[in-house]
Parts: structure tokens; C-alpha cells; sequence
């Protein structure tokens, strides 16, 4: 299992065994990722929930943002004001999900 992480500009992706990663994710803001193209977008000072999504764009920089994989890729991206994590499966990619979110970064 690895895990692609955003602290701020700190980028990092670890590889662990199942039952270490949610000792590491419990300070990490996550989704239930579903294999789709749907993104969470959280704006500075709004409170994160929880929700399905596989990309989680933001422009707070003090909350740290993850995703899990296993056989999908996932990808760490830094726009001007914001960055984001993503799930990237063969079905969110079908649906263009990386696009998608690349698209968010550039506003």
C-alpha cells in the first residue's frame, strides 16, 4: 500500500503494510475513495468533511491531504494558490479526473 501525502510544499510517498497506515493517515484530511471522477474542493477556514470523492483540492496550507493506493497511481499537484492529491484508478482516469483537477489548479 503507499500513501502520497501534502504537508504544505512538502510533498512525501510512503509505502507501509495495511495496518500501519491508519496510525499514519489519522492526521491526514482523506475521502472514501470510489474509483471516480469527483473532487473535494475545501477553501481556507471552511471544516473538512468527509465525503466520497478521489481528488482533494485545497488552498490551506496548515491541513495535510492524502490518498491511498494500491494499484493506482497516485499524484501530488501545486498550482499558484491551491494543491491537491489524487486517486488516479483507470476509471477516474477514463473519466478525467487528472484533467479535472488540473483544470481546478489553474483558476
Amino acid at each position: 500500500m503507499r500513501i502520497i501525502e501534502i504537508d504544505g510544499y512538502r510533498i512525501s510517498m510512503t509505502d507501509k503494510h495495511d495496518e500501519d497506515i491508519d496510525a499514519l493517515l489519522w492526521t491526514y484530511h482523506k475521502c472514501e475513495q470510489i474509483h471516480s471522477d469527483i473532487i473535494y474542493i475545501r477553501e481556507d477556514g471552511e471544516d473538512f468533511v468527509k465525503q466520497q470523492a478521489d481528488a482533494i483540492v485545497t488552498n490551506t496550507m496548515h491541513n495535510k491531504i492524502a490518498v491511498r493506493v494500491a494499484d493506482c497511481s497516485p499524484i501530488a499537484l501545486i498550482g499558484k494558490t491551491y494543491f491537491a492529491v489524487v486517486h488516479a484508478g483507470r476509471k477516474g482516469l477514463k473519466s478525467w479526473i487528472l484533467d479535472k483537477t488540473i483544470d481546478l489548479l489553474r483558476t
